[in-house]
């Protein structure tokens, strides 16, 4: 690991080469409550960072991050990371107008978002000259946005 800069690296697959595959990481305190182990989260994170690459989101872009607390956020963001994609994380209880102003100034190419709050940023999402892809975690509600 020395030497390596990729923060997904140190936080996440050192775990399973030091032996601790089968240790829980994170574990949702409300909702599905569902856990997930070291080793399912780099397993995870190696899938959703080759998905950045096949999407067209390159290293250094940013993708805007407006997720519940469930255990997608992790395997989004470090998996963002791993890729050398920027994840920008966004409070959930801002009003449109705020994440309008947020996502047009950190040029996020990308939007995923919570099923759930997907209307909350809509009218952010509209008109938006960088957004080049949205995707929405759980339910899809958008017409051009893909599932995760």
């Amino acid at each position: 690991m020395e030497g390596n800069s990729n923060a997904a690296v140190w936080f996440v697959d050192r775990h399973v080469e030091e032996g601790r595959s089968e240790k829980v990481v994170f574990r949702e305190a409300g909702g599905f409550q569902r856990t997930i182990t070291y080793g399912e989260l780099s397993e995870r994170t190696g899938l959703i960072a080759g998905a950045f690459g096949r999407a067209g989101i390159l290293q250094g872009e940013r993708v805007a991050c407006l997720l519940l607390d469930q255990l997608e956020y992790p395997e989004i963001f470090w998996g963002a990371l791993k890729a050398g994609v920027i994840p920008v994380p966004l409070n959930t209880l801002l009003a449109g107008a705020v994440y309008d102003a947020i996502l047009r100034d950190s040029r996020a190419s990308c939007l995923i978002v919570s099923g759930e709050l997907f209307d909350v940023v809509l009218p952010a999402i509209e008109g938006n000259p960088f957004l080049r892809r949205i995707i929405v975690v759980g339910e899809n509600r958008a017409e051009n946005a893909q599932n995760y």
